[in-house]
């Protein structure tokens, strides 16, 4: 059958139609993909506001301890029965109370040990309907020390992590120095 260009030939339509639908399906690609891109963007946006939020809540949370009580907590068991000690724990457990969403609130020192820093527990505090474990007496390491954390109190850096699992359940821990 000869080519007509009058009459629709059934190669040319098909040709058309197949055109078409590759068209569309890169239009629904490209809406997919960039449906993507901006969930990812939005979400690193939110991750960023979240995390710039909670270290300004820590920030809040540090403000009323006193640097010369800090300073004479040794790290040790000791520092328990110090009055610098049940002052800096009666700061922690205030800011605690006033903010419901915290179940933990401690303050942290690291010093030189086997394999890097030893980050342990100066002051521990926590609501009263946590019942997981008591409170962490002063000294007493924190045996799940990240590399991160470490780094904290070398650089004297601050840092919020996301979710991560804990002993009592999840958390979103917040560090600074």
């Amino acid at each position: 059958m000869p080519f007509d260009p009058e009459t629709a030939s059934p190669t040319g339509e098909f040709a058309v139609a197949g055109g078409r639908r590759r068209y569309l399906a890169l239009l629904v690609l490209a809406g997919v993909l960039l449906g993507g891109l901006f969930l990812w963007w939005m979400g690193a946006r939110a991750d960023a506001e979240l995390r710039a939020g909670l270290l300004q809540r820590a920030r809040l949370a540090a403000k009323p301890l006193d640097p010369a009580l800090v300073v004479q907590l040794l790290g040790s068991l000791g520092d328990g029965d110090s009055p610098a000690f049940r002052e800096v724990q009666s700061s922690l457990q205030s800011f605690l109370l006033s903010d419901p969403e915290f179940r933990y609130v401690y303050l942290m020192g690291a010093r030189p040990g086997e394999g890097g820093a030893e980050v342990f527990f100066l002051a521990d505090t926590q609501d009263s309907s946590t019942d997981v474990a008591p409170p962490s007496p002063p000294g007493s390491p924190y045996d799940d020390a990240t590399d991160e954390l470490k780094g904290i109190f070398h650089r004297g850096s601050r840092s919020s992590r996301g979710l991560r699992p804990t002993n009592g359940g999840f958390g979103f821990p917040r560090w600074f120095r």
